[in-house]
């Protein structure tokens, strides 16, 4: 696969704009037979790399060093790799002559001629860690893989050149012909867009070439930053609501708790009750005795919570910052803090409702008789 094996883009400067050239004598591969190795911001690359290069044992660390100027990799063509047999068919090069191949077969040996390495604070990395080869490169392997008897076979023939019978539909033939270089028709293009308000642009310009168009003829494209940014807003959207649901379990908690405390209070003060109802007190008067009382506590928990949040963010958004680069990741607006001190309140009032109205409805007499 293209797994450690990818091209470089045609513009170096673009290329420098997200990576250093690190090494001593570090270059950019300009020619098809030079190549570049791409490892992570901390210098490391997969132990599976090695392998796929040969190199079966691999120390700790190694030098820049041992790999500029280096030549360990050849690119076999077409005609090197498939061989054709008696009866017409072609077969591959199986992994016990790989070795002879490198030594003996026609192709191209690579040099390393530098180390890329993504720039500190890079937004984005278009290499992954592995191989990178040069653009020539490329158009020197499709056009040799076109005149390579293998492709000339399967391009005229409706059999597999492989298995010699033929192809099950066309969709099998158009692959094996890509798949052996002798059509060098993309089977995609990757755009870059510099923000996602060109991203958009480019969609709007594709779905205008799709309008009126028959499905076979129109452009299938895939928004990958969409897909990305979908999946991340599936993820925040459900732990949002999970977050939402505890949260409206503990307040409801916390009302029929708020509710059971301003009860107990009316209980304990039935006598008080008896007291104020016999000089002259009315029912809404001793409603709003314990009313107020109520939202004197949403008025300080919603004090609390609002001050502990801003005392909290201090410390958080200094974490953050140290770690991600981003500011102010946790903010309190004054309004929604208003908003959430005015909550507050409401609540408490709503759980005191209830026992306000027992406390008012009760005997003035019956009250006083209460010890």
């Amino acid at each position: 696969g293209n797994l450690f094996w990818q091209e470089l883009p045609a513009n170096d400067d673009f290329t420098l704009s997200m990576y250093d050239l690190i090494g001593e004598g570090s270059a950019m591969p300009q020619a098809m037979d030079e190549i570049a190795i791409v490892v992570d911001e901390y210098n490391r690359i997969d132990e599976a790399f090695f392998q796929k290069i040969g190199i079966s044992t691999v120390t700790e660390k190694q030098s820049f060093s041992d790999y500029v100027g280096q030549t360990f990799l050849k690119v076999i063509p077409n005609n090197s790799y498939y061989t054709e047999q008696d009866n017409g068919t072609f077969s591959a090069a199986t992994a016990t002559e790989y070795e002879d191949l490198y030594v003996n077969a026609e192709g191209i040996q690579l040099k390393v001629t530098g180390i890329l390495r993504a720039k500190d604070g890079a937004t984005s990395q278009y290499l992954s860690t592995g191989i990178a080869y040069t653009p020539e490169l490329t158009d020197y392997l499709l056009t040799n893989a076109q005149q390579s008897d293998i492709a000339i076979a399967q391009e005229s023939s409706d059999e597999d050149v492989f298995l010699n019978i033929p192809f099950r539909t066309d969709e099998g033939r158009a692959q094996q012909l890509s798949m052996l270089g002798a059509t060098p028709t993309p089977t995609g293009i990757s755009l870059y867009p510099t923000d996602f308000a060109q991203k958009d642009k480019i969609k709007e310009h594709i779905d205008a070439f799709n309008e009126g168009k028959a499905s076979e003829n129109q452009i299938i494209y895939t928004d990958l930053g969409e897909t990305i940014s979908s999946s991340m807003d599936t993820l925040l959207n459900t732990i949002t609501y999970i977050l939402i649901g505890f949260a409206a379990i503990s307040l409801i908690v916390s009302t029929i708790m708020i509710g059971i405390i301003t009860y107990v209070s009316v209980i304990e003060r039935t006598k008080e009750i008896g007291i104020l109802r016999s000089v002259g007190a009315r029912k809404k008067d001793i409603s709003r005795v314990f009313n107020a009382e109520t939202l004197i506590i949403g008025f300080v928990a919603g004090m609390l919570g609002v001050g502990l949040s801003y005392l909290l963010s201090i410390p958080i958004n200094a974490v953050v910052l140290q770690l991600t680069d981003v500011a102010n990741i946790a903010n309190l607006n004054p309004t929604h803090a208003v908003i959430l001190l005015i909550g507050s309140m409401m609540l408490t009032l709503i759980a005191g409702v209830i026992p306000a109205r027992m406390a008012a409805k009760k005997d003035p007499v019956i009250a006083l008789r209460t010890e």
